[in-house]
């Protein structure tokens, strides 16, 4: 597959279907470079396993017609069976397996079917519908006037189809039927090609440096437990791991999609900055986040206070199941293992307190964190939460947390203090270094770019601008990364290829 630090995307497939998408639209029109992004997407999409492509194209097909027919007959019954439909297709590529394991553990039966591959995106793409479905029901204004092609290239468009953002068709719809969006800008070409080699460079150098320090920690839980100081770095430098990874893949989603005029939504911003759990979950992942918020979380909590008003129920309980249902089900969208569902409940159940905590607060029994004690509280819970997240399975989370709290063994033999220093960059990365969205934040590089332009206010020298020592600094990254692209035992995928 043609992944986004692949050789074959960056120096063949990204500048053919760069130049020929504005090639096209000049002598074709824009109808023929919209089908052609649509089409070459797929492609990028069918490098992976061709065997999806159909069940992508069938997604596509059903959902726009089921949403064109809720703009006229809004149907809750039909709007009902399109969710159902697709949230059935997820479930059975996503959880049969799952269900079968649990029910043969239950029961003591072997019902296990040939081993399902879970398709590239599925997730992303899936839940974009939903969305599509759910907005055309209510007859929003952004849904009502797009043609076939412009909602699959909304579904299509390679720099969000595998992995996100996860983006709403109102953000992305307006921009395929603007004019300027179809002519070549050098401001829009240097200003993603920047934001993806800074994205780049947080996968290739951060992340998998990383995750040879991690891999072999809980590679060695498996069969048993391990040092003291080698668990407690693993988790960290796991936890630094996933961050860059993830926060790399959206830079360079968003890099390209500026590359060709569009703006895509923010995904991460400074999430090891947030002084709470409540916090962080608005900074990690904010498109997947806005989706549960939009689409489960805000339907969910008003339909149980109804109910709760009616039974003339007083407090916040709605409020707070709905809100641990949501995490629950955040943690079920990671994938199909109890790891990812208690590590949902964790984070239902660390928010539910941090409400509790304010409350007190509010009330003057307990006095508020400082707010750096607050930012390393949170980081350390979510540390300890991403080794059962990391983890293969219950076991391998066991003996990770009796290696970091009832230890046999302090420091490892082959202790490296190298990989201390490595975290200390991590961490001063994460915690005091601008983002890659406020370093951009000149050249609006996000849709929500005016969230970050007040940050940088007393930080200037390190706004990217169009300067000799700015083209050097991107040049020298992008060929230090290609020093390791080259190393074919280096780089891993994406770790969010696998949601």
């Amino acid at each position: 597959m043609m992944l986004f630090y692949s050789l074959e995307f960056l120096f063949l497939f990204l500048p053919v279907v760069l130049a020929c998408f504005f090639y096209v639209e000049t002598r074709l029109g824009r109808k023929a470079a919209i089908i052609f992004l649509v089409v070459t997407s797929i492609a990028f999409y069918g490098s992976w396993n061709p065997a999806f492509v159909p069940l992508l194209l069938a997604s596509i097909v059903v959902n726009y017609f089921l949403g064109r027919h809720l703009q006229v007959h809004t149907s809750r019954y039909l709007l009902w069976a399109g969710i159902l439909l697709n949230l059935g297709c997820l479930a059975y590529y996503k959880y049969t397996n799952f269900f079968l394991d649990a029910v043969d553990a239950a029961a003591g039966t072997n019902l296990q079917v040939a081993q399902i591959i879970l398709p590239l995106g599925i997730s992303f793409y899936t839940f974009q519908q939903i969305a599509w479905l759910v907005d055309s029901y209510a007859q929003d204004v952004h849904t009502k006037k797009e043609g076939f092609w412009r909602y699959a290239l909304f579904v299509t468009f390679f720099p969000h189809l595998v992995a996100g953002p996860l983006v709403s068709h109102s953000e992305m719809m307006p921009q395929f039927s603007k004019d300027s969006n179809f002519r070549p800008r050098w401001d829009s070409l240097a200003v993603g090609l920047s934001i993806f080699i800074i994205g780049l460079t947080k996968k290739v150098i951060l992340a998998d440096e990383f995750a040879t320090i991690a891999t072999p920690v809980f590679t060695n839980a498996a069969t048993g437990t391990v040092p003291m100081l080698s668990a407690w770095l693993g988790a960290l430098c796991y936890t630094f791991q996933v961050y860059f990874d993830f926060s790399g893949y959206s830079d360079m989603a968003i890099g390209l999609g500026r590359m060709f005029n569009i703006r895509l939504p923010m995904n991460f911003n400074s999430p090891f900055k947030a002084p709470s759990i409540v916090e962080f979950w608005k900074r990690w992942h904010m498109t997947m986040t806005r989706f549960f918020q939009t689409y489960v979380h805000m339907p969910m909590s008003v339909s149980l206070l109804r109910w709760q008003t009616r039974r003339k129920i007083k407090g916040n309980y709605a409020i707070h199941f709905s809100t641990f249902i949501t995490l629950l089900a955040i943690g079920l969208w990671h994938g199909a293992n109890w790891t990812y569902i208690i590590f949902g409940a964790m984070q239902g159940f660390a928010i539910l307190f941090t409400h509790l905590w304010r409350a007190l607060v509010k009330a003057k029994t307990v006095p508020a964190l400082p707010k750096a004690s607050g930012i390393f509280l949170t980081y350390l819970f979510f540390s300890l939460s991403c080794v059962i997240y990391r983890a293969e399975n219950l076991d391998v989370a066991w003996n990770m947390y009796l290696s970091m709290f009832a230890p046999e063994k302090l420091l490892p033999p082959d202790f490296r203090p190298e990989k201390i220093l490595l975290w200390a960059v991590g961490a001063a990365i994460c915690f005091f270094a601008p983002n890659t969205q406020q370093i951009m934040s000149n050249y609006q590089p996000v849709l929500d770019y005016k969230n970050v332009q007040t940050i940088m206010a007393r930080l200037r020298n390190w706004r990217w601008r169009p300067s000799t020592a700015w083209c050097v600094t991107i040049l020298v990254l992008f060929v230090a990364n290609l020093n390791f692209l080259l190393d074919d035992n280096r780089v891993q995928e994406f770790i969010y290829f696998q949601f």
